[in-house]
């Protein structure tokens, strides 16, 4: 039973160094050069989720691997649909479709082949069917990717109005927001927030367009002005929600595809660098004095957590020895009842 007390004791301990490293907080500094606590991620942290790109020998790998479980299974229509995957991310687009195709004629209905076919046959230039698929997942699962189907479905939209005039984004944006033409974005109206439908506040639109761009620059490479649009309105939704120095990150990320209003994105870029420049620093001085001593604390968890456990070990094994009552013994000599009987 001790035993049993000290295995939780310790597992409560690292639970709670766990819980300080996890819940950790940063400092962001704002439009106004206010330097104040965030939990957001810091900048490299905060692109690597947006962005996403491995080899195309890395699919096609994974894309063997599949084919070969596939064909030992092939009434597995979940193997063939990542199988279907691995090929399109490779760019063997041809062969994915005819397997995607081939599972929605089997086994109709499925989330996952409406958005997948949607997808390839984007990749594919086949904006029509590309739309009808991708506004088929959303009747089949209308909460999948963390509810930011919608910006695919605007993404599409997008594509159809670049076609007719392939200068639309020097005037127009995917998402349909005015951040104004000065170097500090200023918010859209609401009656603009409202029209997006499925993103009724900042940290929704933030979520969505991050969601949505770590699958596409998966996908696509620079030169890409649709990304760049993207990347460029979630660098000004970082700067309105006080994150400048994500929203840096994420405009330099931007300038890298290229986008169609370049000039006001530099304009933007350098107008938040000297921002972060001239920011508090006294201030920014005690941040790094508050994230030194919370670094110290997180460790003095964690190490006072092994040193305590040690000193229960030893408290316990100290009792037992203070316990430790001898056992009466019992004479088993027979000889004196031996000798009576005689």
């Amino acid at each position: 039973m001790r035993s049993r007390h000290v295995l939780l004791l310790a597992f409560g301990v690292l639970l709670l160094a766990r819980s300080v490293s996890a819940c950790l907080w940063t400092y962001a500094t704002d439009l106004d050069g206010r330097v104040d606590e965030s939990d957001s991620l810091p900048p490299d942290a905060f692109v690597s989720v947006v962005i996403s790109q491995q080899s195309r020998d890395s699919w096609l790998a994974r894309a063997k691997e599949l084919q070969q479980q596939s064909d030992q299974q092939p009434a597995n229509y979940k193997l063939r649909n990542d199988y279907a995957v691995m090929l399109a991310r490779a760019g063997e687009l041809t062969e994915a479709l005819a397997v995607l195709n081939d599972i929605e004629a089997t086994k109709p209905g499925l989330y996952p082949t409406a958005a997948n076919l949607g997808t390839v046959y984007e990749l594919s230039g086949d904006v029509e069917k590309a739309l009808h698929w991708i506004q088929e997942g959303l009747v089949r699962n209308p909460r999948s990717h963390g509810g930011s189907e919608w910006l695919h479905v605007r993404i599409l939209q997008a594509k159809h109005k670049l076609a007719d005039d392939p200068d639309w984004l020097m005037t127009h944006s995917i998402l349909g927001l005015n951040f104004g033409e000065e170097t500090r974005p200023v918010r859209p109206t609401i009656e603009e927030f409202r029209a997006l439908g499925e993103s009724q506040s900042w940290d929704d639109l933030d979520s969505h367009l991050t969601i949505q761009l770590r699958e596409r620059t998966s996908l696509v490479e620079s030169p890409d002005a649709i990304v760049a649009d993207l990347l460029s309105d979630l660098s000004n939704v970082l700067a309105l929600k006080g994150q400048l120095e994500n929203a840096i990150a994420v405009a330099e990320l931007a300038q890298r595809y290229e986008p169609p209003r370049g000039e006001l994105l530099q304009r933007r870029l350098d107008h938040f660098r000297e921002i972060v420049r001239t920011a508090d620093k006294p201030l920014l001085n005690r941040i790094e004095l508050l994230s030194a001593g919370l670094n110290r604390l997180v460790f003095g968890l964690s190490s006072g957590g092994v040193l305590f456990l040690a000193l229960i070990a030893w408290w316990l094994r100290r009792r037992r020895q203070q316990m430790a009552i001898p056992f009466p013994t019992v004479d088993l000599d027979t000889s004196k009842g031996e000798q009576h009987g005689q």
